[in-house]
């Protein structure tokens, strides 16, 4: 007669045959890990917060101590004071700087340029030039010179004669909304 061959499911090791169970070093490390955070939680809950609470509680009470020092008249002109600044702050945030555009004009004028007549709109932010150039040569440089800078949205000649020997001009120039804000000028 033949051995009978045994389940090959008997040949394994004991630990092997085993299996549909967590091992014991996972469930003893996550438990451990549970325990951790609990340990931190309730040191945190139990230990911790009462100490910055009473910190709370000091910081107010020296507050508290510190606006009984300061008389009730020299706090309201403090208000008063304040209220003034912030108003003072939002006027000049909606303030217009006209000034802004000579430094401009100064930098990015052509030599053989000069200008006769200044009308700005700063409520459409258009400035309209009228003046005199040596030659259409010239006059067109400076109108490169205008298209070249990052303030000037758009540059265009209105009119132009050519008498006495010189250019007669008008430029117009279209300003980005921002430019005669205060606010745009930091950022420069």
């Amino acid at each position: 007669m033949a051995p009978l061959e045994l389940n090959p499911y008997e040949r394994l090791p004991r630990e092997q045959q085993q299996s549909g169970g967590v091992p014991w070093h996972l469930f003893s490390f996550s438990l451990f890990l549970l325990i951790i955070a609990c340990g931190i939680y309730l040191g945190l809950k139990f230990g911790y917060a009462p100490i910055l609470s009473s910190r709370v509680e000091q910081l107010d009470a020296d507050l508290l101590t510190l606006s009984e020092q300061i008389p009730e008249a020299q706090r309201e002109g403090f208000i008063q004071l304040y209220s003034q600044m912030a108003n003072l702050q939002s006027v000049l945030d909606k303030h217009v700087m006209t000034s802004l555009i000579f430094p401009l004009l100064e930098r990015n004028t052509h030599a053989d340029v000069y200008y006769s007549s200044f009308d700005l709109s700063t409520g459409e932010g258009r400035l309209s030039l009228e003046g005199f150039a040596r030659s259409y040569e010239v006059l067109a440089q400076q109108l490169g010179a205008w298209a070249g800078i990052k303030e000037v949205e758009k540059s265009y000649i209105a009119e132009s004669q050519f008498t006495e020997g010189r250019v007669r001009f008008r430029i117009v120039l279209q300003f980005a909304p921002s430019f005669f804000t205060p606010n745009a000028q930091v950022a420069r």
